[in-house]
């Protein structure tokens, strides 16, 4: 019997995974789907399918578990599918300069310090006048360096 386990994933994503039963872990459960999977869910000579090497666990417990699915000769397949992709990486580094012509200067620190628009309405804006590629703290940390800070309510 082809059994299927994940963590923080769904059953739409062991759809190509021709699996007879799914066993899903979500974080904060302390991984109980695991456990009794482990203790009840496998028969001897069945096959344990993942998403990804990392779902069974990571840390001390991994290799105790290994041994125990050898002993039951439980065969462990990791099964990549369309539906369960990575995240996509954030940008590492510096995001690039803040910079701002002379005329939008004014424009961003009336904007900045304007108690009638929103921080994120503010930041939007803010971000089309300069063309940053940053993340939002990120331009708001400039914002702050460049202007002061807003006033604390408005945030």
């Amino acid at each position: 019997m082809r059994v299927g386990y994940g963590y923080k994933c769904t059953d739409n994503d062991f759809a190509a995974a021709d699996v007879e039963t799914i066993w899903i872990d979500h974080p904060g459960s302390e991984r109980m789907e695991r456990t009794v999977m482990l203790q009840h869910g496998l028969r001897e000579g069945d096959t344990l399918v993942l998403l990804r090497a990392s779902d069974l666990g990571v840390g001390g417990e991994l290799p105790n578990i290994r041994r125990e699915l050898e002993r039951r000769n439980v065969k462990v397949e990791t099964v990549p599918t369309d539906a369960k992709q990575e995240k996509p990486k954030r940008p590492v580094g510096n995001p690039g300069k803040f910079h701002l012509s002379d005329e939008d200067m004014p424009k961003a620190e009336k904007l900045w310090h304007g108690l009638q628009w929103s921080g994120p309405y503010v930041l939007r804006r803010v971000r089309e006048m300069s063309g940053f590629k940053g993340t939002d703290r990120q331009l708001r940390n400039a914002l702050n360096y460049r202007f002061g800070p807003r006033d604390k309510n408005q945030d």
